[in-house]
């Protein structure tokens, strides 16, 4: 049964509008609340906006809900020291009663790193180091006294109490955008879950198939796997024209009025969903690709009227994910028409699935 989250970083906003549509979001029955991590939002035409720290605002945020689960997408590797975030984590498991899913991700741009003087490693160190915090986190949350011995990381008898709530511990997920390889080996080793954040539904399936394979071969049940999706839902108007506006939030408040000029009509969002994996990557990694192609292959927007937008996220559940992160939520009134004019017709069809 397919399961709704958000995710709202509130850039740009107050704690008091932050807590606000958290609040809101619970009461109205979402499944999950996401926030991303990193310390700073660079916007390409302004400079960095405003954007809470991830592991000092998220108590807050449990301690003001109660359903809602909660955690970041993603927290990248380094960015603590895994013994720390071990115990921060536990911690966090307490306040919110075990309500923590814990994205985790290789980090993806030196801007959010080398300014401040952290070294941004090539990809096959930081995947190694994200292996090895990994199982710095499991030790810390299951053993009295852990001990490691990595290339990265050293554990000598240390320890984490209270442990987690959650038994044995917190879900591990792993985020992706390229469906690297070693991403995927690794959440089917080590994690219990898959987070995708890419335009192409193609590729996704390329990438799902690829990591039900992966879990073949390791020997885990692909169907324990939890399996989600970042997507960006954007509402019509009645004349048609985009519901977008200057209130901040994700990409869609952000452009505002320019948002039509951004996203490009629906000929040109069918083209960018429907690129096969190796296209996908090619036009990622490319690094004369100009900004707004290169949001156009990081987000993948469902635009249209409640009905139709329902309809695409239930052709997306469809496609195996089992938790769908919904992205474009700017603020508390398109919170509500999304629960009350999309929600429950995906709950509908969630209920009448065997």
């Amino acid at each position: 049964m397919t399961q709704i989250g958000f995710m709202q970083n509130g850039i740009n906003w107050n704690y008091r509008q932050m807590r606000d549509f958290w609040v809101e979001a619970d009461l109205l029955g979402f499944d999950m609340g996401c926030l991303m991590d990193n310390g700073v939002f660079p916007w390409y035409d302004t400079d960095f906006l405003d954007v809470f720290e991830t592991w000092t605002v998220l108590p807050a945020l449990a301690e003001a809900t109660e359903h809602l689960r909660l955690g970041p997408m993603v927290t990248p590797c380094r960015r603590r020291n895994p013994a720390l975030l071990a115990k921060i984590t536990s911690t966090f498991d307490h306040l919110s009663n075990g309500r923590l899913n814990l994205a985790l991700g290789t980090s993806d741009q030196p801007v959010f790193w080398e300014p401040w003087g952290m070294r941004f490693p090539g990809f096959a160190e930081r995947i190694a180091m994200l292996r090895e915090e990994i199982a710095v986190l499991k030790r810390m949350w299951t053993e009295k006294e852990a001990h490691f011995q990595g290339r990265h990381y050293t554990l000598n008898g240390a320890t984490c109490d209270p442990k987690p709530l959650q038994s044995p511990h917190p879900p591990i997920w792993l985020g992706t955008e390229l469906g690297n390889p070693a991403v995927l080996r690794l959440a089917a080793e080590e994690a219990g879950g898959l987070n995708l954040l890419m335009t192409s539904d193609e590729a996704c399936k390329e990438i799902l198939e690829a990591f039900e394979r992966d879990c073949r071969d390791v020997g885990v049940d692909f169907e324990d796997m939890t399996v989600s999706r970042c997507l960006n839902v954007v509402f019509l108007k009645e004349d048609g024209e985009l519901d977008v506006d200057d209130r901040g939030g994700t990409t869609a408040g952000l452009f505002g009025k320019r948002f039509s000029e951004f996203v490009g009509d629906h000929r040109e969002i069918d083209i960018y969903t429907k690129l096969p994996l190796a296209e996908f990557k090619a036009r990622r990694l490319d690094s004369d690709a100009s900004y707004v192609d290169q949001c156009r292959l990081g987000h993948r927007f469902v635009i249209g009227t409640p009905d139709e937008i329902a309809e695409e996220l239930r052709r997306q559940a469809g496609l195996g994910f089992d938790l769908l992160v919904i992205r474009g939520l700017d603020s508390i009134e398109l919170l509500r028409r999304f629960a009350a004019e999309v929600m429950p017709k995906i709950k509908a069809h969630r209920s009448s699935q065997p």
